[in-house]
C-alpha cells in the first residue's frame, strides 16, 4: 500500500471526518455511497461551476488546478460516489490503478482515496519526492477519468469547509470564501469554459 494514500471505507471516513459536518448519506441505492453536509452546519456556501469541454490545456492541468483549489498542506480525500464500468470505459483503468496500488476491493466497498498532508498549493515550487509524485498523478489521474466518464463524487480537504463536487461532467465549487469563488472564476475563465454555471 502506498505511503501517502489509503483506501477508505464509510466507516474510515466516519472516524476521519466526524467532526466535520459531513456524513454518509444514506439516500443513494444501496451500490452508492454519498456523502451530504449535516443541514445548517455551515453557513450557506456559494456555488459555481463548469461543464468540462475539451481545449487545448491538458486535463492532468486542469485535475491539478483543481487539486490546488482547496488549502494547501491539509489532507485530500476524493470520494467516488457514483461511476460506471461500461464495456471499453476508462472506469476499468481506475481500478487497475487501485489494483496497481495494492487495493483490490471494489468501489463500493471503499469509495475514498485519502492523500496525506502535502504541499499541494506549491505542487511546481516544491520538491516532492517519488512516492509524493505517483500518488499526486493517481489523484490527478482518477479526477481525469471522473470528468471525462462523468462520474459523481467530491473532492474535499480535512477541513471540509471548501468542496469540489463532480456531477455528470460538470464541476462545482463550493464556498462561503469570496477569495476562493473569485479563484474558481479566474480558473474557469483561464480554461475558456464559458459562462460559469450557477
Amino acid at each position: 500500500m502506498s505511503k501517502y494514500v489509503e483506501f477508505y471505507s464509510p466507516s474510515d471516513f466516519l472516524k476521519e471526518f466526524r467532526d466535520t459536518g459531513i456524513v454518509i448519506n444514506t439516500d443513494f441505492p444501496e451500490y452508492r455511497i454519498g456523502l451530504k453536509f449535516i443541514e445548517n452546519y455551515y453557513a450557506k456556501q456559494n456555488r459555481i461551476g463548469f461543464e468540462y469541454v475539451e481545449n487545448k490545456l491538458s486535463l492532468s492541468y486542469l485535475a491539478k488546478k483543481l487539486i490546488s483549489w482547496l488549502p494547501s498542506c491539509k489532507n485530500r480525500l476524493l470520494w467516488i460516489e457514483h461511476w460506471n464500468f461500461d464495456n471499453f470505459s476508462l472506469g476499468e483503468l481506475a481500478f487497475l490503478a487501485r489494483k496497481g496500488m495494492g487495493e483490490t476491493r471494489s468501489f463500493s466497498e471503499v469509495p475514498g482515496h485519502f492523500f496525506r498532508d502535502m504541499p499541494f498549493k506549491e505542487i511546481d515550487a516544491c520538491e516532492l519526492d517519488e512516492v509524493q509524485k505517483s500518488n499526486l498523478s493517481f489523484l490527478a489521474g482518477l479526477i481525469s477519468i471522473m470528468i471525462l466518464e462523468s462520474w459523481d463524487g467530491w473532492l474535499i480537504a480535512s477541513d471540509a469547509q471548501d468542496r469540489i463536487e463532480f456531477w455528470e461532467g460538470n464541476v462545482y465549487f463550493y464556498s462561503n470564501n469570496p477569495e476562493q469563488i473569485s479563484n474558481s472564476k479566474s480558473l474557469i475563465g483561464e480554461f475558456g469554459f464559458g459562462e460559469p454555471l450557477a
